[in-house]
């Protein structure tokens, strides 16, 4: 998929003055690619924490969902989302799963919102 990526980035590069269709076509490819990586990525995680037989431990929801809102803020600014957090508890689990189980919810929550902000 790199790969994928790397050679649509220097096909439009390199053929700069190409009509606007084909600029959309090489955009949909790049994306393709973008979210095939990050199909592979998450996978690999997940085979990660299910091989790993971590303990569950108590730790602080609030400070779990600020680092996943912080990994996310790029996607979050591109789509003008807010996402409000207050007065999470310390819970026990298994602090990567609840990561990934946060960083799910809210890429969906993102993805799939409209493009209107909605009044507060």
């Amino acid at each position: 998929l790199r790969k994928v990526q790397i050679l649509s980035d220097l096909l439009e590069f390199n053929l700069s003055d190409i009509p606007d269709k084909e600029k959309g076509v090489m955009e949909r490819l790049r994306l393709a690619a973008a979210r095939g990586s990050q199909l592979l990525d998450d996978l690999i995680s997940f085979a990660s924490i299910t091989s790993e037989n971590e303990p569950s431990t108590v730790f602080n929801l609030s400070d779990l969902v600020q680092n996943v809102i912080s990994e996310l803020q790029d996607v979050i600014d591109k789509t003008q989302g807010e996402i409000k957090s207050s007065g999470l508890p310390e819970i026990y689990g298994n602090p990567k799963y609840i990561h990934l189980l946060f960083q799910h919810l809210i890429s969906n929550a993102l993805k799939f919102c409209e493009n209107e902000p909605h009044p507060g």
